[in-house]
């Protein structure tokens, strides 16, 4: 189990290294549009924020935005799968209701 952990490790990091290593190319940038790692490379190259924000972070601050995108998909794949629920149950309870209704109609 290590070993695979390790082997999905090095496959992520290598993965990110390419990332940033095509915005740094200018690769990344679509038009004029920049995307979060390119505002990340932009801090870096301008010394904004006070801090150095080494490669590293900035691979590192990428996956937990990933990891966070992810999550909250995941979220919202559970609260459609919780809608989808109750949506069927109401419509088994207002078809129960309705057969119900129609039952004492007939026996009346």
């Amino acid at each position: 189990m290590n070993r695979k952990v390790r082997g999905v490790e090095e496959d992520l990091d290598e993965f990110l290294d390419f990332v940033v290593k095509e915005h740094l190319k200018g690769g990344g940038i679509r038009g004029n549009e920049k995307d979060f790692v390119d505002v990340l490379l932009d801090i870096r190259r301008n010394d904004e924020g006070g801090f150095v924000l080494e490669e590293s972070s900035i691979k590192a601050l990428v996956l937990v935005a990933r990891v966070e995108k992810i999550w909250i998909c995941v979220k919202v794949m559970d609260l459609l799968f919780i809608e989808n629920f109750l949506l069927k149950l109401l419509l088994d309870v207002n078809l129960y209701l309705k057969s119900a209704m129609l039952m004492k109609c007939m026996h009346v």
